[in-house]
């Protein structure tokens, strides 16, 4: 099952208005109908450009998010109050595609409106700090990163009930710069609390749990616990097939982390097919430079460097430095990681 919607009508109801139709694909699912009303509460009664801007990046469809957007933005009036949440979605849409700068720079703007205009404990204020957490992280500046995510949680602790959704975020948050860190039972420790939240507030196949088992899977990998990992890392393929349209770049991230676990288990054959899915979905969803699609050909680069096919290794690692050089600080850890993998290779040609 690929999409739990469609887009059935967009129609223009007023100057800044407008009807969003959507249509469950499988009526008489009643998991996906229960997900689907999730979702419908998720963007709320808003019947303007932004709700198909946020439904658009829901389903991965990056560049159509942010031109409704932008649309959006242009609609409103100077000091409008929802200047602050667009400026915070445009800065979303730009993390998603990987221009971690620029989504700083639209966070920012974003925090400097709210920090004037709302109670220093508002929920709002909480998502800023964690969308930019989230940005330092993706940096590989994780004292910073663990600094907004700790704002974020401090915050949302107080002003939210105690099985809130967005605070299992935070822990999941919180939880991978620590896996990152390689303090793995303090990040499966973050990513238990996460899931005990969920459990109890969402639905079984919302998309949240999948980041969960997602973010479980890899801490097990990276301690070696290859059958524990893929377990976790299924679990995540089942319901990201089920909920979220079939080219998503999730999707995609999923089939990466089989493939790495498969790669640890010496299933070559078997890994590089999953990453072969993986690239494939990211060059249909995501920009030409995103730092996944460089993961991508990293990966695939070091299953034939493993194999002892060297040329096809250093086709494929090329192609990976290449765009993370685009993407990414010279120092992050992907480029220095792909610079040694191509070392490595040299030294056996």
């Amino acid at each position: 099952m690929g999409t739990v919607f469609r887009i059935h009508s967009i129609q223009q109801t007023g100057s800044r208005s407008w009807s969003i139709g959507l249509k469950l694909v499988a009526e008489g699912d009643q998991q996906l109908q229960t997900l689907m009303n999730h979702v419908r509460k998720d963007i709320g009664k808003r019947n303007d450009l932004s709700a198909l801007a946020y439904l658009m990046l829901k389903m991965g469809h990056y560049d159509k998010a942010q031109e409704y957007n932008e649309l959006f933005l242009k609609s409103l009036t100077e000091n409008h109050p929802s200047i602050a949440t667009t400026y915070s979605n445009m800065g979303l849409v730009h993390f998603k595609q990987g221009n971690y700068v620029e989504a700083l720079n639209y966070y920012k703007k974003t925090l400097k409106i709210q920090l004037k205009s709302l109670p220093e404990n508002h929920p709002s204020i909480a998502i800023s700090y964690d969308n930019m957490g989230s940005v330092y992280n993706n940096q590989d500046n994780y004292v910073e990163a663990l600094n907004y995510y700790k704002k974020t949680l401090e915050i949302r602790l107080k002003s939210s009930p105690e099985n809130d959704p967005d605070i299992a975020i935070t822990y999941n948050n919180m939880g991978l710069v620590h896996s990152k860190q390689g303090n793995y039972v303090e990040a499966l420790n973050y990513h238990k609390k996460a899931l005990e939240i969920q459990l109890k507030s969402l639905p079984e196949n919302h998309p949240l749990f999948a980041t969960t088992y997602s973010h479980m899977g890899s801490v097990h990998s990276n301690q070696g616990n290859y059958v524990e990992a893929l377990n976790y890392h299924k679990k995540t393929l089942e319901i990201r097939l089920k909920s979220l349209p079939e080219n998503h770049p999730d999707i995609a991230r999923t089939y990466n982390h089989m493939g790495g676990v498969l790669d640890n288990q010496g299933n070559y054959v078997e890994a590089l097919n999953y990453h072969k899915k993986a690239l494939e979905i990211r060059l249909k969803s995501l920009p030409e430079n995103h730092p996944d699609i460089a993961v991508a050909f990293w990966s695939i680069g070091s299953l034939y460097s493993e194999q002892g096919n060297h040329k096809e290794a250093l086709e494929q690692l090329g192609k990976a430095l290449h765009i993370a050089l685009k993407s990414l600080p010279f120092n992050h850890r992907d480029v220095i990681g792909i610079r040694n993998s191509i070392k490595l290779v040299e030294q056996h040609s």
